[in-house]
């Protein structure tokens, strides 16, 4: 019944594609898709153009087909799936007159070959790839097929298209060459297209952090090919939200769009759940959720963007950290260079959550961290009942694991408000909460 349903659906999606025609902005990574894809939607309605991307990360052979035609899941209700697959089939032969002239699309790869799965349903026009890590490895023989793999998709663009690049990112840099389309890169190397040169953070000088307050602010400044962009974003933080910012200038400099409306629209963003969310925590605490994935790479620029952070005076930076899943035979030297970083980064406390996260502890303990200053933890509860008793006023707490780890649940017993955990955490479906 599932193969019948998804097969249903993905050639629905693919015809719908070739009846409306829409522009497809294809956007794919080992980090920030995610991040990119929203700012770059709220972009494009805030020029009023006609534009869809998923309400969720619907990236996979299922989503992906839902997020074209614009449905949600219907868990796993048979009834449901009927009503969706009837409205799939009333969209796919053109009774949508509200079908959007721009899709904006995450392409998710686990394995060889998914890439071409979903290019087979839609072809992208632009392509944006935020970079490559061994996130996936599990599924590949080394970081130069997830790179090839993603690459895909840029070299799916037609001539007449975009491809949007990370220029910070060696194995797409080395990619470049054999594209067909245009190229535009960004980031913070100095031959980057929208090249940041200029990121400023500030903790806000105080030791108690509370609700609806402003605890930090990220000063952007962006060459871009027609303008310089300074951005001031309120409770931001870190690297990845500079790369975000610069991709989506690349992107609407393409397109066109007016500067004042590209600074006016950038200058909107705002952090998603379980990204780099801050979050006032009890006690007068900051927490740093940045619990929906991780990856190598997106670990490190998390504890780069906690190191960033200033606490006042006997407050601490803590870094709660779970298993890093899907990295193959890199899972033991990946999880050992991020507790190497810890140490070198000067956090004050670490946890560690889940068997693979052992290595970060026994790295960061070799690396100088003091015992009594690292705690290990079977699951993100009983690291969340820790911190729980042992925060003091002014701490700032980075969450961050893979999905299997469950961070969240770390995170929910220490916010201040545990009443919103559903708008404000990842996860928090009835599917998840059972689990």
């Amino acid at each position: 019944m599932k193969r019948f349903v998804l097969n249903l659906l993905t050639n629905y999606a693919r015809q719908a594609v070739e009846r409306y025609q829409p522009t497809v902005i294809g956007i794919t990574g080992s980090q920030g898709k995610t991040s990119v894809r929203l700012a770059a939607t709220r972009l494009l309605e805030d020029a009023g153009r006609s534009v869809r991307t998923p309400k969720k990360n619907y990236n996979n052979e299922f989503g992906f087909p839902l997020g074209i035609l614009g449905l949600g899941s219907a868990g796993r209700s048979s009834m449901g799936w009927l009503r969706i697959l009837f409205q799939a089939r009333r969209i796919a032969r053109g009774k949508d007159k509200n079908f959007p002239k721009t899709l904006i699309l995450e392409y998710g790869i686990d394995k060889k070959g998914d890439m071409d799965h979903l290019l087979s349903i839609a072809q992208p026009t632009i392509a944006v790839v935020t970079g490559v890590s061994t996130i996936h490895a599990v599924g590949y023989e080394n970081v130069a097929e997830v790179a090839e793999e993603k690459m895909k998709l840029a070299r799916a663009v037609p001539k007449h298209g975009l491809v949007v690049l990370n220029a910070d990112e060696t194995h797409l840099r080395e990619r470049m060459a054999d594209l067909n389309a245009s190229i535009l890169t960004y980031g913070f190397s100095a031959d980057a297209d929208a090249h940041i040169v200029e990121m400023h953070f500030v903790t806000r000088p105080d030791d108690w952090f509370g609700v609806d307050e402003t605890a930090a602010e990220l000063n952007i400044t962006v060459k871009g090919a027609r303008e310089i962009y300074a951005l001031s974003l309120k409770n931001m933080a870190g690297r990845p939200v500079a790369s975000t910012a610069a991709a989506v200038i690349a992107l609407g400099e393409h397109l066109g769009l007016d500067v004042v409306d590209l600074i006016a629209s950038l200058s909107k963003m705002s952090s998603v759940p379980g990204r780099m969310s801050l979050l006032p925590g009890i006690k007068g605490t900051l927490i740093l959720d940045d619990s929906y994935n991780a990856s190598p790479a997106a670990v490190r620029a998390a504890i780069e963007t906690l190191a960033d952070f200033d606490p006042q005076e006997g407050a601490r930076r803590i870094a709660v950290l779970g298993s890093m899943a899907e990295l193959g035979r890199y899972t033991e030297d990946e999880h050992r260079h991020v507790g190497f970083m810890v140490a070198e980064m000067g956090i004050d406390i670490l946890l560690c959550v889940g068997e693979a996260a052992r290595d970060i502890a026994r790295s960061a303990e070799e690396a100088g961290m003091k015992k009594e200053t690292v705690h290990e933890f079977e699951t993100s509860v009983a690291a969340g009942r820790w911190l729980d008793q042992e925060l003091r006023r002014g701490d700032i707490v980075l969450v961050k694991g893979s999905q299997s780890s469950r961070m969240e649940k770390a995170v929910k017993d220490i916010m201040a408000e545990p009443l919103r955990a559903g708008e404000l955490l990842v996860r928090q479906d009835a599917r998840w909460l059972e689990t």
